[in-house]
């Protein structure tokens, strides 16, 4: 066979092996769940193409030069071998990527979540729900006789039920594979974690949408299990509720599409995908989109605070849903990404400081999120009372400067107005306090003083630190207006000591000067000795009582930080220090080394 026929039989090779290894690539994609992430998955697709594009090239080369032939025939006979082998090599390579990958099965084209029950043996009095703790559900897949990889979703505690004298607590973990046999392992503890063989098929049918039979069975007369629990099983679509709970008249049903495992104030958690159904005495609420997220309100009646996104209104929108007696009547509040963009509204630092931390799952009816909240919820556009269950729009405030990770810090004692802390500039480094008149769609900015108005980090801004420095005056018009407290006290600098993350004892706002009149404090005060700065270093070094004690100035941000040389972030020497600078820093002797910039 001619060397031109040859190299136009193996381009041709190579075209279709570029081909059909990107749309093998893109099958693997989701196969084995490559991320989007920084466009990893088109990456790989391309680089796989690629490959096989240059593999299809040189076998149809090497098939040609072996199997070829001159005249017509040879060629075909070339062509014929060339094609073959470049498909057959691959369908083995997607084949065998194809066995080996974790592809979740389906049923009805749907994925599937499984739904376990966990049945406490008999003679158990206490419920679980009052066992300290979380609890999960593990679905593992086994290799032979070793578990290969595992799935991990919530045991709900708090939904136990007791029937026949036995405690039951419902929970769902993913199907994610269809290989393996399938091990269930419930984690009531770190100790506690029984776990069984799960008779559940590699592609489950419409037989599995029934509650299986008690597991493990066991024969007349034969002992129980070790721990006495036992368990059913059934598989839900993701069109099938997981999860349905009573709140009041209404029924909120959660439609999972996958579990994720994460934290939540350094408290291990589910968070889900999902979809939720609303229902008033048995009846849908109509919403108009799909539900994302559902919270519960506290007030006299029972209320809900629900979102929604349609074809019409993708960005999403909060919906206000109250239980009105006969009906639920239902009232749109404004945009928003999620239930949890409410922000409560109060001059209360206990609860302000409680709603920065205040425990978030995604994917979950949030009964308790603001199930305690007292003063308005703030939205972008729109006040709601969670209480009266009122809704009020304000559409002509601007919010120039807002700084997003700052919430409100005070509201008016009249409950028209609230302050944000602001930019006051382009700049970045002048702030200020702008109220915003709900009722008059109005807005007016106080200056920050901060030589005066001593603060460190957005997080040590509280209602507390306004109190401070501010006071609501009533005016003859009967309206609470923000104004500067004359002549009050500076409160005093201090630093922060941190022994998990960023650890050490920050002090900022600080300038440069300041490390060097702490390394003079450490020296006359603590008998320190200094140590020789190394070169080009942002460190000056003190060694008090044998340890090495570390001072650095960071410029850009500025913030000076001490800490151990060698780590002992927990010394007592690192404590003591923090408390003894914190001590003389409120003599005032140090203020003109605060701040930012210069020094």
């Amino acid at each position: 066979m001619p060397w031109l026929s040859s190299v136009l039989v193996a381009l041709l090779s190579g075209v279709v092996g570029l081909l059909l290894s990107g749309y093998v690539a893109n099958l693997a994609v989701r196969w084995y769940h490559v991320s989007s992430f920084e466009g990893g998955a088109g990456y790989m697709v391309v680089l796989l193409a690629l490959l096989g594009g240059v593999v299809g090239f040189v076998v149809g080369l090497i098939a040609c030069r072996t199997a070829g032939a001159p005249g017509g025939a040879g060629f075909a006979r070339g062509a014929g071998t060339a094609l073959g082998a470049t498909l057959g090599l691959i369908a083995l390579v997607g084949g065998t990527a194809r066995a080996l990958a974790d592809v979740p099965p389906t049923l009805d084209g749907e994925g599937l979540t499984l739904l376990v029950e966990v049945r406490w043996p008999a003679g158990v009095e206490r419920s679980p729900a009052d066992e300290p703790g979380d609890a999960f559900v593990h679905l593992g897949a086994l290799s032979g006789h070793v578990q290969r990889v595992e799935r991990v979703g919530p045991l709900w505690k708090e939904d136990a039920r007791r029937e026949d004298g036995r405690w039951i607590v419902p929970g769902a973990v993913d199907v994610f594979t269809e290989r393996g046999k399938r091990v269930l392992r419930i984690e009531l503890s770190e100790q506690d974690q029984p776990g069984f063989i799960v008779p559940l098929p590699a592609h489950p049918s419409r037989a599995q949408l029934q509650w299986s039979d008690w597991l493990p069975r066991l024969a007349p007369g034969a002992p129980p299990t070790p721990h006495g629990l036992t368990y059913r099983f059934r598989v839900a679509r993701e069109r099938d509720p997981v999860r349905v709970e009573a709140f009041g008249p209404f029924e909120i049903a959660t439609m999972v599409h996958s579990f994720m495992e994460t934290q939540v104030n350094g408290r291990r958690a589910i968070d889900a995908s999902a979809s939720f159904r609303v229902a008033y005495r048995g009846r849908p609420v109509r919403l108009g989109g799909t539900v994302t997220g559902v919270a519960a309100l506290p007030g006299p009646r029972h209320a809900l605070l629900v979102r929604t996104v349609s074809e019409e209104d993708d960005d999403g929108r909060c919906h206000l849903v109250v239980d009105d007696g006969a009906v639920a009547s239902v009232e749109a509040v404004d945009r928003c990404h999620a239930v949890t963009d409410a922000v409560e509204l109060t001059s209360d630092a206990a609860r302000f400081r409680a709603a920065r931390t205040r425990e978030e799952w995604r994917g979950r009816f949030q009964r308790h999120l603001l199930a305690g909240a007292a003063g308005p919820l703030l939205f972008d556009r729109a006040l709601v009372d969670p209480v009266a269950h009122t809704v009020r729009r304000f559409d002509g405030v601007a919010y120039d400067g807002q700084i997003p990770s700052v919430p409100p810090l005070a509201l008016s004692p009249d409950g028209r107005s609230y302050a944000r802390f602001v930019n006051a500039d382009d700049s970045g480094d002048h702030y200020a306090l702008r109220v915003i008149d709900v009722a008059a769609e109005s807005t007016y900015a106080l200056p920050i003083d901060d030589a005066r108005m001593r603060w460190a980090r957005f997080d040590d801004l509280d209602p507390a630190w306004v109190a401070h420095h501010f006071a609501w005056v009533r005016g003859a018009d009967g309206v609470d207006r923000l104004r500067e407290r004359p002549g009050f006290t500076p409160l005093p600098w201090r630093g922060r000591l941190s022994t998990s993350e960023n650890v050490g004892y920050w002090i900022e706002p600080a300038r440069d000067g300041l490390r060097e009149a702490i390394v003079d404090y450490l020296v006359a005060d603590l008998h320190g000795e200094r140590l020789p700065p190394e070169e080009y270093s942002h460190k000056r070094s003190v060694r008090i009582a044998g340890k090495v004690v570390d001072v650095a100035y960071g410029e850009d941000s500025h913030w000076v930080n001490v800490d151990m040389a060698d780590d002992h972030h927990a010394d007592p020497l690192l404590q003591d220090i923090a408390h003894r600078l914190d001590a003389a820093f409120a003599t005032g002797r140090y203020d003109a080394l605060f701040g930012r910039g210069g020094r």
